[in-house]
C-alpha cells in the first residue's frame, strides 16, 4: 500500500486484455462461437465494475486499517 498506484493501473489494462479470451476460444472451436458475444458482454461488465470498485475499497481499507 506504499506504491503510487502503477500496480492498479497494470492489473487494470490485465483485466482488460482478458475481455479477447473469448474471441479467441471461439476462433479456435468454432462450434463455440454462438456464446463469444455474450461471454465478452459478461466479462466486460465485470472488468468495468471491478476496475471501478477495486480502487474504492482498497482505498477504504487503507482508511480503516492503517
Amino acid at each position: 500500500m506504499k506504491n503510487n498506484g502503477v500496480a492498479s493501473l497494470s492489473k487494470m489494462s490485465a483485466a482488460g486484455a482478458s475481455v479477447r479470451t473469448p474471441t479467441v476460444i471461439g476462433a479456435m472451436k468454432p462450434v463455440l462461437m454462438e456464446y463469444v458475444l455474450n461471454a465478452t458482454a459478461k466479462l466486460l461488465t465485470v472488468v468495468v465494475v471491478t476496475s471501478l470498485m477495486t480502487p474504492i475499497i482498497v482505498k477504504r481499507y487503507k482508511e480503516n486499517n492503517l
